[in-house]
């Protein structure tokens, strides 16, 4: 059997002051990237951490219209909206229950785009390699509907946002350092750690590599209490890596430092 190549991608920066990830689904240095709400100098700097560059972006995702997604003063690099590309465009398909296929001729990949539930349109991510190699992109919603679901079984990679913890939230809330407003937009238009771990456990099985957390609040949520969350459901499941038999890693992202460059192989749950 052919080997497949390694789908290889780094989440650049996630926060409430800019989003950005690089793809590169074949590992060959053609990507794309989801949201570009940082600067330019964030992104170039990026992109050489993980060896690539500007001049390689095939494409641009955009899950929203939010500034933190949106890109900033880059007329010229590339074309954006609400799927931008240059070069070798997209091929759209769509399907009857309100997702679109998309086929990407220069990036060695397909890509569903699925709703998600915010305050505005927004949009998820189910991407697979032309080797069968998946990732599901969630982000800036307050749950992931079931139209969404059925595309994302069986991924290799989830990267889903964690944006608030329930208890720090509501001892803040308490405490009078997060307004009420805050609160309830939270909770309409964000994933908890707890709903994070809800779909995590709906879609991990034994091909699971990572589980990417992404987009957690700086004030209402903290790294340790995303990843714990994340960790113990996949330990409950059997899945978590260092336990037992288990191979999912678990990274979280941060505002100001990308993720290393995580290769997916796709060898596991066949």
């Amino acid at each position: 059997m052919p080997q497949k190549k390694p789908y290889k991608f780094s989440v650049l920066a996630s926060g409430s002051k800019g989003n950005c990830s690089v793809h590169d689904p074949a590992g060959d240095g053609n990507c794309f990237l989801i949201d570009s709400g940082i600067s330019d100098k964030k992104i170039d700097a990026g992109l050489s951490g993980v060896n690539r560059s500007i001049g390689q972006v095939h494409s641009v995702l955009i899950t929203h219209g939010h500034g933190d997604h949106l890109p900033k003063n880059k007329a010229g690099r590339y074309q954006y909206g609400k799927l931008g590309h240059r070069g070798n465009g997209p091929r759209y398909q769509p399907v009857e229950d309100g997702t679109t296929e998309i086929e990407f001729t220069g990036c060695y990949c397909k890509i569903n785009i699925v709703p998600m539930v915010h305050d505005i349109p927004c949009d998820g991510f189910v991407i697979e390699s032309n080797d069968g190699i998946k990732i599901v992109h969630i982000t800036d919603t307050a749950e992931v509907p079931d139209v969404s679901l059925k595309y994302m079984e069986k991924p290799h990679a989830i990267v889903i946002e964690a944006n608030w913890d329930e208890l720090l939230l509501n001892r803040n809330l308490q405490e009078g350092s997060t307004p009420g407003c805050v609160l309830e937009r939270s909770v309409d238009t964000h994933l908890s750690n707890s709903a994070m771990a809800d779909v995590v456990e709906q879609l991990m099985w034994d091909g699971l590599e990572v589980v990417v957390l992404i987009h957690l609040s700086s004030t209402n949520n903290s790294p340790v209490l995303a990843r714990q969350a994340a960790e113990e459901v996949l330990e409950r499941g059997g899945f978590l890596a260092g336990k037992g038999d288990g191979q999912c890693r678990v990274i979280v992202s941060g505002q100001d430092k990308p993720t290393e460059l995580i290769i997916l192989r796709g060898n596991h749950g066949q």
